[in-house]
């Protein structure tokens, strides 16, 4: 029975066999016939490697937009009165042929590569003075009242990395100055007015010494515009010399007016500003009649025309007039704003002879 139940299963077992064996092959063909389709996916595959490789960039674009606008934040304030003016300084020296030994009026395509490189000169000694005053301790304290979006009060850099920036910035304004062979003494004199102004509080311990100093840097940025923008060649002539006494004689004059809006802080950290010492209604009184008489004074030296010498005095005209009527904080800041156009318009004097102006 044994025998016969064998011989009963044994073709049944065979063909199971078989079928497993058949049932294998199946899958191994279809298996095969999968293998091109893995391969078209492959693309993607090789898409997906791309970007591991660009990763390595991102950290770095990042740092850089960050330390850029670190930097930024540090000149922010003071664009309108320092960069945006010592540019049109510039210009208005490269028009003026009487300030220069050049015997010809350059075509303006001409000077804008070298107008980019005195941008770039006076923002880097414009980054010097501010981080020198912006990292001593009664300055952060300020800060963090008045301005706290400043890199040091806002946590972007502590006070000792700000003083590694203001090293390295340092030793970069000057090789830039050296590199266009022009502008290295106003960049050294620009360090040492610095140092005296900030780490020593000239600045804040005499108004008079105060004035020379900012009309000292006033000069020392313009003329050091004027000659990165001008070629190697040319030289400044003694009419010029004139001139840039006459510019800081204005600035000396008249910087108080950056004063007059921020009295109670210029007090609380003992700062001797004119406004402090002579009083509120004597520094108005004095500004008024000095932007006025320079107003009329400037042109007539320049021989500029009837509507030239208008626009001049209408602008410095609604200085006086503001500070004889208008006292309050918001005021006074937007007149020192209307004081940052008229020093324009005092830069931008020497050129009226060229223009027929």
């Amino acid at each position: 029975m044994g025998r016969r139940l064998s011989a009963t299963l044994s073709p049944t077992s065979d063909a199971l066999y078989a079928h497993i064996i058949e049932t294998g092959r199946i899958s191994c063909a279809i298996r095969e016939c999968r293998a091109p389709l893995s391969i078209r996916r492959k693309p993607k595959a090789a898409k997906n490697s791309i970007t591991p490789s660009s990763k390595p960039l991102q950290p770095f674009v990042k740092d850089l937009s960050a330390l850029t606008r670190t930097l930024y934040l540090f000149t922010r304030s003071d664009l309108k009165t320092i960069l945006y003016p010592s540019l049109l300084f510039a210009v208005s020296t490269a028009f003026s042929p009487s300030l220069t030994t050049s015997t010809f009026t350059p075509p303006a395509a001409s000077l804008l590569p070298r107008l980019l490189l005195a941008a770039a000169w006076v923002w880097l000694n414009l980054l010097i003075f501010c981080i020198g005053n912006q990292r001593l301790p009664h300055s952060i304290a300020e800060d963090r009242l008045n301005k706290p979006w400043r890199p040091i009060p806002s946590e972007r850099l502590t006070p000792a990395q700000a003083k590694e920036n203001w090293i390295t910035a340092q030793v970069i304004a000057a090789s830039l100055s050296l590199a266009l062979g022009q502008g290295l003494w106003q960049c050294l004199a620009l360090m040492v007015l610095g140092y005296i102004h900030n780490d020593l509080g000239a600045g804040d311990r005499s108004c008079v010494l105060r004035n020379i100093l900012n009309a000292a840097g006033f000069l020392c940025f313009g003329t050091g515009a004027a000659a990165v923008t001008m070629a190697k060649s040319v030289e400044f002539t003694r009419a010029a010399y004139m001139w840039y006494a006459i510019i800081a004689a204005v600035v000396f004059t008249t910087i108080q007016s950056q004063d007059m809006h921020d009295q109670e802080g210029d007090r609380e950290l003992s700062r001797r500003t004119v406004p402090l010492i002579f009083g509120d209604q004597n520094a108005r009184w004095s500004l008024a009649v000095l932007v006025l008489g320079w107003s009329l004074l400037v042109p007539r030296w320049w021989g500029a025309s009837i509507w030239t010498s208008g626009v001049f005095l209408l602008v410095g005209g609604s200085i006086a007039v503001r500070y004889w009527t208008q006292r309050e904080v918001h005021d006074d800041r937007k007149t020192y704003r209307i004081w940052n156009l008229w020093i324009v318009c005092l830069y931008l004097m020497s050129s009226v002879k060229t223009f027929g102006l």
